[in-house]
C-alpha cells in the first residue's frame, strides 16, 4: 500500500512539520495579530487590513524569487534563511507593535 508507506517515511514527517510550521506563523499573524490591534489595541480597522494587503504583495513576488533562488542553490539555504529570519524577528515586531 503506497499511502501506508508514506506515513512511515521520514522525509513525510519532516515536509509535514516543516509546512505546519510556516502555518501556524501565517496564520497567527493574519488571525491573533488583526483581532488584537482593533480590539486590545484600538487601532483603526483599516490598519491591520493594509498591513495583511501590503504583505500579501510581498508575498506574490518573494515567492518567485525564492523558487528562482532555490533553483539555483537549492532549497535549503533559503528556506533555513527565511525561517531563521522569522523566528528572530517575530520577537522585535510584536514589541514594536504593542509599544
Amino acid at each position: 500500500a503506497p499511502a501506508g508507506s508514506m506515513f512511515q517515511s521520514k522525509s513525510f514527517w519532516l515536509a509535514t512539520g516543516l509546512r505546519f510550521g510556516q502555518a501556524g506563523n501565517s496564520g497567527l499573524i493574519q488571525t491573533f495579530l488583526a483581532g488584537y490591534l482593533v480590539q486590545t489595541l484600538l487601532f483603526n480597522k483599516a490598519i491591520p487590513t493594509d498591513a495583511l494587503m501590503i504583505s500579501s504583495i510581498l508575498g506574490f513576488m518573494t515567492i518567485p524569487f525564492l523558487g528562482w533562488l532555490s533553483d539555483k542553490i537549492g532549497r535549503r539555504i533559503p528556506y533555513i534563511i527565511m525561517n531563521t529570519s522569522a523566528i528572530v524577528l517575530a520577537w522585535p515586531m510584536l514589541s514594536i507593535i504593542v509599544d
